[in-house]
């Protein structure tokens, strides 16, 4: 009968030195690929919000709108570039037939509420270069930022540095066209170029 052989110092060593070695290669491409699904995941709920109010205007024959929500749950008004829509969610809602959008949040009739996102995970970032965007019975969108030719999104992750996407991860954007129809695009520019790297939609349209 043999005796049973267990692993020699030197044989565990060199199977220690092996893990140890594939663990490091290994975590950067599992942080980074737990990064892009994470954003990947904020995007589509902002695409799923987006579409939620364009088929309900549609469906209710009304005016429905999309907003950030500030502290005291009413509509964000578009800052620029850079609307942050991560700070405490956004919420669709049916709109009056006339005048500006506003959102009452606990005043708010029940039925004029159809639903609100809580705000993303740590560390991501919502900016659109809209505060607040309602869709007309026929589905088509408009915004309160007049001056932009398209509504559009960015979603990324906080810099390290600053309140800034960082270049170094991948970059979502969504685009809404006059008609209403929203995509999830590519930045205009790589990932690490300067103008994906800004907040709002830099680099999301033209």
């Amino acid at each position: 009968m043999q005796a049973q052989r267990g692993f020699s110092l030197i044989e565990l060593v060199v199977s220690i030195t092996i893990l140890v070695i594939l663990a490091g290669i290994s975590m950067p491409l599992l942080t980074q690929f737990l990064q892009n699904s994470r954003i990947s995941a904020t995007a589509n709920d902002f695409l799923s919000m987006v579409n939620l109010a364009r088929g309900e205007s549609i469906r209710r024959n009304t005016r429905v709108t999309l907003c950030g929500l500030g502290t005291d749950r009413r509509c964000l008004s578009a800052a620029g570039d850079n609307t942050a829509f991560e700070a405490n969610g956004w919420a669709v809602f049916e709109d009056g037939p006339v005048g500006p959008s506003t959102m009452l949040g606990a005043t708010a009739p029940a039925t004029q509420l159809v639903r609100i996102q809580a705000m993303p995970a740590s560390g991501m970032l919502v900016r659109a270069n809209f505060g607040y965007m309602t869709f007309t019975p026929m589905g088509q969108a408009r915004t309160d930022n007049t001056s932009a030719d398209k509504a559009a999104a960015k979603v990324c992750r906080v810099g390290t540095t600053s309140a800034l996407c960082d270049t170094a991860v991948n970059v979502r954007c969504i685009v809404i066209s006059s008609a209403g129809s929203p995509s999830i695009v590519n930045p205009k520019t790589s990932p690490g170029a300067a103008n994906a790297g800004v907040t709002g939609s830099g680099g999301c349209v033209e």
